[in-house]
């Protein structure tokens, strides 16, 4: 078997389905990650990334890059903070990401189309994304923290997450879209719910809790 038929080796019980396919921004994975790629939460040059991103930008079938982990799928993921305390949300069961249904998580955010990147940076990719995920009212300042990897799972395999904290001057913030729910918590209150969190949220988790 060789490593691309390795790199697809999903899991059957946990397969992507598919009901709104739409086409997506992916990086070809050996131009996004020329050498071996990074593993965990790792602090990068945001403006580099960026500027390789739209240098290797291709949009294909959301269906198809699902389960093919010669590609990267771009995600922002953002963390929103409030007072000493961020916004946990916990995913909808009938989401259209079945291997990510019910996990509680830190992270808004999602796939970017081929509209979002006219005459944008990856600042304002995340903060479109944001608005479309949740509804909040009032004013907000974005922090870049790293570039987030995963290859020990297939989601984590055709996804590669760029990490931004959001500090909000105002409480009122609610779920939208593939969440059930969502509240504000301190690190501690959140520690609580670690074992149900997805993998990425569980890597900004612990890099919280140190910086």
């Amino acid at each position: 078997m060789d490593k691309a038929q390795q790199l697809n080796q999903a899991d059957p019980r946990q397969v992507y389905v598919c009901e709104n396919d739409e086409s997506i921004l992916v990086v070809k994975r050996d131009k996004l990650f020329p050498n071996d790629p990074p593993s965990g939460l790792k602090p990068i040059d945001f403006a580099q990334y960026e500027k390789l991103i739209l240098e290797h930008a291709e949009f294909r079938s959301r269906a198809q890059v699902e389960v093919d982990a010669s590609y990267k799928q771009i995600i922002p993921y953002l963390i929103f903070k409030f007072d000493n305390k961020y916004f946990l949300m916990q995913r909808d069961g009938s989401g259209s990401e079945a291997r990510l249904r019910n996990k509680y998580s830190l992270g808004i955010g999602g796939h970017i189309v081929e509209e979002d990147l006219k005459g944008r940076s990856i600042f304002e990719w995340a903060l479109r994304e944001f608005n479309e995920e949740v509804a909040y009212h009032g004013e907000l300042k974005i922090k870049p923290i790293g570039l987030i990897n995963d290859e020990s799972n297939f989601v984590g395999k055709v996804h590669t997450g760029f990490l931004f904290l959001l500090e909000g001057n105002s409480s009122n913030i609610k779920v939208r879209k593939e969440f059930r729910s969502g509240h504000l918590a301190t690190i501690e209150e959140i520690s609580a719910y670690y074992s149900e969190m997805e993998s990425w949220s569980k890597m900004a988790i612990d890099f919280l809790r140190i910086n």
